[in-house]
């Protein structure tokens, strides 16, 4: 088997497992099946032959085996294998959706926990690139804990959005507590430039700057996004936060909050900034 470092050499139960659930790639299988087809046992024999050949693949095939992001196991269900990513998304052009996200006390957590949260910085990063590669975006760069992504529609940014919140939100983050993270999205037609190093599609002025701005007002676990990119995603339930003045921006961006779908409103502190025309909410985070 290749791997984008080398090969790796895989026993003939491990190639016939994976090859087994590669073939059913996105349809968890469940562990009386696999050790049916694969082992040949038959139905109800307890052995613990699957999990320690599923441990030794993973160390195998895996970037992170702690964190897998292709051998997954589905609690009560068995194993499924989810597929690699498209390794180069198409680059919007034109108008574009910019979303900054940011985990929201990130350097506490490294003051408080050290080198303990840095497998719950791995998860986060796996959670957002499984999600951005859901919804087609694009992933403009990272920046420590901080993510700049790019979407050629308003509605896939949204719905990439408020599916990684509950994705995150969903996530046992263990001993360091909940990974809580702003998402901040406005839409327009930056100005585009080629990264000289690393060769991927950058974007800069007013919109990017517009961009940031509104995702530094927000809380963890809230998705904010200005008044453009509300009116171009009117399927989506928005409260109005108001007029707030942005560092840099000459006049207050009105700021809306994308609530997730189902009865209740998504309720946090006021925004991080300087209001011109506040619209409070009562503090009771979703």
């Amino acid at each position: 088997m290749e791997r984008a470092n080398g090969s790796v050499a895989l026993t003939t139960r491990e190639a016939e497992l994976l090859g087994y659930l590669v073939a059913r790639a996105g349809t968890p299988v469940p562990r009386e099946e696999l050790l049916r087809e694969v082992w040949g046992y038959a139905d109800g024999v307890e052995t613990r032959t699957l999990d320690v050949t599923v441990r030794r693949l993973r160390a195998k095939v895996e970037a992170d085996p702690a964190e897998p992001a292709h051998i997954l196991t589905q609690h009560g269900e068995g194993y499924v294998f989810v597929g690699l990513p498209d390794p180069t998304p198409a680059e919007p052009s034109g108008e574009v959706t910019l979303v900054f996200t940011d985990i929201e006390g990130s350097t506490a957590k490294w003051e408080r926990h050290g080198v303990e949260f840095r497998p719950a910085l791995r998860a986060h990063d796996r959670i957002v690139r499984e999600v951005l590669t859901t919804w087609n975006g694009y992933e403009v760069k990272t920046v420590g804990d901080a993510f700049v992504v790019a979407f050629a529609t308003p509605d896939a940014a949204i719905a990439f959005a408020l599916d990684a919140q509950a994705r995150l939100a969903a996530h046992d983050w263990g001993p360091v507590g909940p990974v809580r993270v702003r998402m901040g999205a406005h839409l327009g037609r930056p100005l585009e430039a080629r990264d000289p190093v690393t060769g991927r599609k950058d974007w800069f002025g007013p919109v990017v700057n517009r961009a940031a701005r509104v995702a530094e007002m927000a809380h963890g676990g809230q998705v904010v996004g200005t008044d453009e990119v509300r009116r171009a995603v009117p399927a989506v339930r928005w409260t109005d936060l108001g007029e707030h003045e942005a560092d840099g921006v000459e006049e207050p961006l009105r700021v809306w909050q994308a609530d997730p779908p189902g009865p209740s409103v998504g309720r946090f502190p006021p925004l991080r900034s300087r209001a011109a025309v506040p619209l409070p909410l009562p503090f009771d985070s979703f």
